[in-house]
């Protein structure tokens, strides 16, 4: 497997009366995206195979954002209604679980999104 490739790459996020969505990586190198409606009648997916140009900036910013120190949880217990997101990343020998509800780490989340969507080529790719 290219090294430059996470070994474990997981992300979701779900509203709390909204669409689901969840990223694996699949095959070694390619993304699979998948959708759910919120009641999990509909389903939507994509796939793309990032090269190895993406995948080196993707984990680039990993270490730009220092995803590796977030917090394992960011939740604001003030809010009852909203999202909640995870991410599981594993590249070499580093590792992060994270997640939250109605928190993120702030500016490096965005980041990390933006990231995220570059891998899709930039598709419509919202959390």
């Amino acid at each position: 497997m290219n090294k430059l490739i996470p070994k474990e790459l997981y992300l979701s996020s779900h509203g709390v009366m909204g669409d689901g969505r969840s990223i694996t990586s699949l095959e070694g190198d390619k993304l699979r995206w998948t959708v759910f409606s919120a009641d999990y009648d509909d389903e939507r997916v994509v796939e793309v195979t990032p090269n190895d140009s993406e995948w080196a900036g993707f984990i680039k910013l990993l270490d730009e954002i220092d995803i590796w120190s977030w917090k394992t949880d960011y939740t604001d217990p003030n809010v009852l209604d909203g999202f909640g997101w995870s991410v599981k990343i594993r590249v070499g020998d580093k590792h992060i679980e994270t997640g939250g509800m109605n928190a993120t780490p702030g500016d490096s989340f965005i980041r990390f999104i933006e990231g995220v969507r570059t891998l899709f080529g930039d598709k419509e790719w919202l959390w």
